[in-house]
């Protein structure tokens, strides 16, 4: 009873696993053409002649439109777009071929997910609206690859560096959220703005009183200083740190960009870096978001809003003494203190006592 019992709880995996692999696992006899035999997907388009991409899936729709300042996203009010994102696909579309193909059977269209129902449908426009590549992506294949079928083939291609999550985004996904970008090596100032007050007394509290300067610099060896609002040594790793997280400062969300009370017109905070040749970037930082943790930004030279969190605002409101060393205390001279010599003061001796 108990082998019998072991024998269909093992035909029952091996029909699970067959099955699997019917449904899920890519067909391994991928045909290969020759050299001479391979020819572009979509003919001989270049990505410069690339001026709008849709993509279709089933939960997000989205329209990217080449503008004459780069990349917009139609569905958020042609907010800019995130470069990095789009270039990878724009890039992928010339270079996708006929080399490798999985399969010519319109019935194994739903097995590798090109299918209308399953796959994401991308269509590509030049300048003059006009379609110049047409496609489905499906479910990714083996190695750094996924299936493909261009609009009106029967015919199923593997496709090397496309994936169905470089599409498959919702708008808002492909909004440029980088606020300030630039290379944290070659900085050779930070300046920072802030409210003269302890790092977690609330910004709103603080904003409006007294304000500090903070100045740091490298020298002429190539070690931070501070030289504002007092001379200290820099602590190396604090302010790497706040380079670092400056260098690339990235929104958590994006709001409105009609929102307002947002504190930017008289900034809490500013941060401006010097790099070497003299390029400057200055971040402005204004007040908390009604009802959430993160807070109104923007770069000095745009007037696209942002929001960043908590943490990335408190970089700014370091303590002096988390961004430089103590200064040490020196002994007080006579010169120093007024008292004349410059040789450390005589203690005289003691009144001699009244004799009896």
């Amino acid at each position: 009873m108990k082998n019998k019992t072991i024998l269909i709880l093992a035909v029952a995996f091996f029909a699970m696993l067959a099955a699997y692999y019917i449904m899920e696992k890519p067909e391994t006899d991928i045909y290969k053409k020759s050299e001479a035999q391979v020819k572009p997907l979509f003919g001989n388009i270049n990505a410069d002649d690339i001026a709008k991409i849709t993509i279709a899936a089933k939960n997000n729709n989205t329209t990217l439109v080449k503008s004459d300042k780069g990349w917009v996203v139609k569905e958020e009010n042609n907010f800019p777009a995130n470069k990095d994102l789009i270039d990878k696909i724009v890039k992928s579309i010339p270079a996708m071929t006929d080399e490798e193909i999985a399969s010519d059977n319109p019935e194994n269209a739903a097995l590798y997910k090109v299918d209308k129902d399953n796959a994401v449908h991308v269509q590509v426009f030049n300048s003059k609206d006009k379609v110049i590549a047409d496609y489905y992506v499906g479910k990714n294949g083996t190695g750094r690859t996924s299936y493909v079928r261009a609009e009106g083939s029967d015919v199923v291609t593997l496709q090397k560096d496309v994936f169905r999550y470089q599409y498959d985004k919702s708008p808002k996904a492909w909004r440029n959220r980088s606020i300030v970008k630039f290379d944290a090596e070659k900085v050779q100032r930070i300046e920072i703005t802030r409210p003269d007050a302890a790092p977690d007394t609330p910004l709103a509290e603080a904003a409006g009183g007294a304000t500090q300067t903070v100045v740091i610099r490298k020298n002429g060896e190539g070690t931070w200083e501070m030289t504002e609002p007092e001379f200290r040594t820099g602590k190396k790793a604090a302010i790497q740190n706040l380079v670092r997280t400056f260098s690339n400062l990235t929104a958590s969300d994006v709001p409105p960009q009609d929102a307002e009370n947002t504190g930017l017109d008289e900034p809490y905070i500013t941060g401006k870096v010097v790099l070497e040749g003299g390029t400057e970037h200055e971040i402005l930082i204004g007040a908390k978001k009604e009802g959430t943790n993160n807070y109104f930004a923007r770069s000095a030279d745009s007037d696209l809003l942002y929001l960043i969190a908590k943490y990335q605002v408190d970089i700014f409101r370091k303590k002096l003494d988390d961004l430089g060393n103590v200064p040490e205390q020196k002994p007080v001279t006579d010169s120093e203190s007024g008292t004349g010599s410059g040789e450390p003061p005589v203690v005289p001796d003691a009144a001699p006592q009244a004799q009896d």
